[in-house]
């Protein structure tokens, strides 16, 4: 069957006699619905009750979700403008009637199965972490859920704080994640989702300006598009790119519009929060990563891929949610339903808390990460306990015997120094206009959530309710259907949460050549960059254990006793 969508002309005057002539939306889906349809013709030419552009907006719906096959198609509209918008539209359509496949213009998906089965859209997020790779594989449905495949991980190497250090270990390491995601999903990955952190990040409050074309009286979808995307770059730190933008709102004209469905104008701003990082790291992740023959599709910042990982779907009023890793701290504060007031990254991490317990109890670092997993705990003892820790007894090396009260100290000062930098900083940022009232960020925090590898430290909640003066909770993935043991462990939050972002976003883009983003190479200049109001950097001497700095608060530390074999 044939449908001609339009209002006004009929199908018998332009050449299409046998098609059925649908003048209004309940009409066309009543034909498309059931299943009938293999080829229609839109058009729209100027605001009116059926628009041309909905019709294939519904259509995009209904193929991405499984609902519809993809028709044939072609566009009569005699408007430039609107011939342009509802193409790309349909363009969309096409990429998700066959997404594990081959698409209409015969490119194939870069991440396939390798026993040739054909599923749904293939999404796989790397989460490069200081002391682990993490490799997520997951699978849109044609009911729009997201199915976690598997996760693939290699011990890390070759990546300080977050920043690969050394191309040729890390790029062995990422390989040894890869390889074994693949074998546990069964999936061949030729193309990623990234995650990016480091002290470089920094953030921004930034304008994007499209001019609306005067040809069309509504705004769409590609307008938001455009405006986001149309950054002034100006503005950004010498040899800084942009990597990530979150709208905040709109306005037309200087106006503000929750809605901005049937407002004319002619300037739209997006107004945006926007990440962006030094050029010359960005460059060395890339490079890093094509070395492997990878394609990246896009990165993500690791406060990001954390939010859709855990606040997807979720309602939390203005939530507080850190991301504790191995070599750094990620932090972002976002109030419902995903305006981001605040994110910024600390260079301090569990690893820190390891070295803190090497150098005080004068331990190995191998025998201090072990200890402090098994054994340690972020809430000081009262000094009075007298509790003893036996390491391991392993042939050919040394045993110890560990004061528990030392133990306990060195943590819960590193602990809390973290969750006092995070609170600083956001206290002495500017009060947002938009908050009601004349609280700042830090008094709008309503929970603080957290995340990562290093949430895993005994009684941590307990340390950041003392700090921030609000309740907490320990948070994980919540984004995705899937083993419910990988799902509740707070260490792939990130790498979940970045195929969740992945999804989203490919959903919401129109233009499937949009990705992946280009970050052309720009001149670095290190003296410029610093912490902004939204960013927190760690200075040099955060590497020098806390307890150093300011004192044990009178408990005595005592240093591992060794053990006669």
């Amino acid at each position: 069957m044939k449908l001609w969508i339009d209002q006004i002309r009929s199908p018998k005057e332009n050449g299409m006699p046998d098609a059925v002539w649908c003048k209004s939306l309940k009409e066309a889906l009543h034909h498309l619905l059931k299943k009938e349809v293999n080829f229609l013709s839109l058009a729209q030419d100027s605001e009116s009750a059926l628009d041309g552009y909905e019709v294939a907006s519904v259509i995009e719906r209904l193929v991405r979700d499984g609902h519809l096959p993809m028709p044939g198609w072609e566009i009569h509209s005699a408007s430039p403008e609107w011939k342009s918008a509802i193409s790309k539209i349909m363009k969309s359509a096409e990429r998700f009637s066959n997404p594990s496949g081959v698409s209409s213009s015969g490119t194939a998906s870069l991440n396939y199965f390798r026993d040739g089965s054909v599923g749904g859209a293939l999404y796989v997020g790397l989460d490069i972490g200081t002391s682990k790779i993490c490799v997520a594989v997951s699978e849109r449905r044609k009911d729009g859920t997201l199915h976690l495949l598997g996760i693939g991980e290699a011990h890390a190497r070759g990546i300080r704080k977050g920043e690969i250090v050394d191309s040729a270990e890390a790029a062995e390491c990422i390989r040894a994640a890869i390889l074994d995601a693949e074998n546990k999903t069964n999936v061949e990955i030729r193309s990623v989702w990234v995650s990016i952190t480091g002290a470089h990040l920094s953030s921004m409050k930034a304008t994007g300006t499209y001019i609306l074309p005067n040809e069309r009286d509504q705004v769409i979808r590609e307008d938001l598009l455009a405006a986001a995307e149309n950054i002034d770059e100006s503005a950004l730190p010498s040899g800084h790119l942009p990597i990530h933008g979150t709208v905040d709102h709109y306005s037309i004209d200087g106006q503000q519009f929750t809605n901005l469905r049937g407002i004319k104008g002619s300037r739209l701003d997006a107004h945006l929060h926007l990440i962006h990082g030094s050029s010359s790291r960005i460059h060395r992740t890339l490079d890093c990563l094509e070395s492997l023959q990878l394609q990246v599709e896009s990165l993500v910042p690791s406060s990001v891929a954390c939010t859709h990982g855990v606040l997807y779907g979720e309602k939390y009023a203005t939530p507080l949610l850190i991301d504790l890793g191995g070599g750094t701290t990620d932090f972002t504060v976002i109030r419902y339903p995903g305006q981001v007031l605040c994110s910024g990254v600390l260079a301090v991490g569990g690893d820190h808390i390891t070295s803190d317990l090497s150098i005080g109890l004068k331990l190995p670092n191998t025998k201090t990460e072990l200890l402090k997993i098994q054994e340690g705990a972020a809430v000081a003892s009262d000094g009075h306990s007298n509790g003893k820790i036996t390491t391991d007894n392993v042939p050919g090396e040394a045993s110890y015997q560990i004061d528990r009260t030392s133990l306990d100290a060195i943590i819960h000062l590193r602990v809390r120094e973290i969750f006092e930098q995070i609170r600083d900083c956001i206290a002495a940022l500017p009060r947002i206009a938009s908050i009601e009232g004349s609280e700042g960020i830090l008094e709008s925090v309503s929970q603080v959530l957290l995340t990562g590898g290093g949430s895993r430290l005994r009684d941590i909640a307990m340390v950041a309710e003392q700090v921030f003066h609000c309740p907490v909770s320990l948070v994980s993935a919540t984004s995705v259907i899937g083993d419910s043991q990988i799902l509740q462990n707070p260490a792939y939050t990130t790498a979940i949460g970045i195929t969740s972002h992945a999804k989203v976003t490919t959903e919401w883009n129109l233009d499937p050549e949009a990705f992946p983003r280009k970050f052309p190479r720009k001149p670095e200049t290190e003296s410029v960059e610093g912490p902004d109001h939204h960013t927190v950097q760690a200075k040099d001497d955060l590497d020098v254990p806390t307890f150093l700095r300011k004192g044990t608060e009178g408990v005595e530390l005592n240093r591992a006793r060794v053990l006669a074999p």
